[in-house]
């Protein structure tokens, strides 16, 4: 199937009734992936002819956005289950979102599911891909589900451990506005630790 353009990306299919759209920023994120991953495959794979090295190389990249994709998937599962249907899947240069429609008598407490759910989702990818040695690419997608679950898990927005955190200070004190101060405190105090530790750091 042909993906349809949109304002937005390139919708490459539905799942259900919600377009998975992709976004051209996601062609950066492929290149960056591709420029830092081949070096290491290469030195790995020394033996193997240049038409193997970007063979990994590809399947890495695209191995990445499948990840990704499921994230996103385990989302809109836990959000159909709870009562709130996913209507649409989106891809871009960081990671991805679902987008949900209206739910009748929703609660906070279902946010916090909804968010963990992709965190959950990553880390059973990473212990079921880890138990099957099938070469670099699979070697590589495990540390990937991985990096991406701890990561996500971290509680401060836009991730999805600050959802959250801010659903569940909603849920226990009936108070917005609360959970969304607390979460982004939670971010700013993430994006501190990241500069201190790879930039600021002596």
């Amino acid at each position: 199937m042909s993906p349809a353009s949109t304002p937005q990306g390139w919708v490459i299919g539905r799942i259900g009734a919600a377009p998975v759209v992709v976004s051209p920023t996601s062609l950066l994120l492929g290149l960056l992936i591709a420029g830092s991953w081949y070096p290491l495959v290469s030195s790995t794979l020394a033996a193997s002819s240049s038409l193997v090295v970007l063979a990994t190389v590809a399947g890495t990249v695209v191995g990445v956005g499948a990840s990704v994709l499921l994230h996103e998937l385990a989302h809109g599962s836990a959000g159909t289950v709870l009562g709130r249907r996913p209507v649409r899947y989106e891809l871009y240069l960081w990671g991805g979102r679902t987008s949900f429609g209206p739910a009748h008598a929703w609660a906070p407490w279902k946010d916090v599911i909804t968010s963990l759910s992709g965190v959950g989702g990553a880390l059973l990818r990473s212990n079921v891909i880890t138990s099957i040695p099938v070469g670099v690419v699979v070697w590589a997608l495990t540390w990937v589900n991985l990096a991406l679950a701890i990561f996500n898990a971290l509680p401060g927005l836009p991730l999805d451990g600050g959802h959250a955190l801010a659903s569940l200070v909603t849920q226990l004190t009936g108070r917005p506005r609360a959970g969304q101060r607390v979460a982004a405190i939670g971010g700013l105090l993430v994006v501190t630790g990241i500069a201190w530790r790879w930039i600021l750091e002596p």
